[in-house]
C-alpha cells in the first residue's frame, strides 16, 4: 500500500487497470478462476469502472508535476554534489 508521500503506485496501478479493463473482465468471469467466490471478491461494480477513468484523468497532471518537480530536484543534488 501507498504511504501519503508516494501515491503516484496507486496511480500507475490504476491507469494499468483502465487499459486492462475487457481483460480483466474476461479473466475474472472465466470458469479457470479458481472459485467463484474469489471472483466475486476480485470483481469491480460498473460504478468502480465509470470511477477510476476519471480519478486517473484528473490525477494524471499532478503525476506529471510530480515527476517534474523530481527530476529536477534530482538534477539540482547532482549540480550540489559536483560543487
Amino acid at each position: 500500500m501507498d504511504v501519503p508521500s508516494r501515491w503516484n503506485s496507486t496511480y500507475l496501478m490504476l491507469e494499468c487497470l483502465c487499459q486492462l479493463h475487457v481483460f480483466v473482465g474476461q479473466i475474472i468471469g472465466s470458469p479457470f478462476l479458481a472459485s467463484i467466490s474469489a471472483a466475486i471478491h476480485l470483481e469491480l461494480k460498473d460504478y468502480h469502472w465509470l470511477f477510476i477513468p476519471n480519478l486517473v484523468t484528473a490525477l494524471k497532471p499532478i503525476k506529471l508535476i510530480t515527476s517534474l518537480l523530481l527530476l529536477h530536484q534530482v538534477s539540482l543534488l547532482i549540480f550540489l554534489y559536483c560543487l
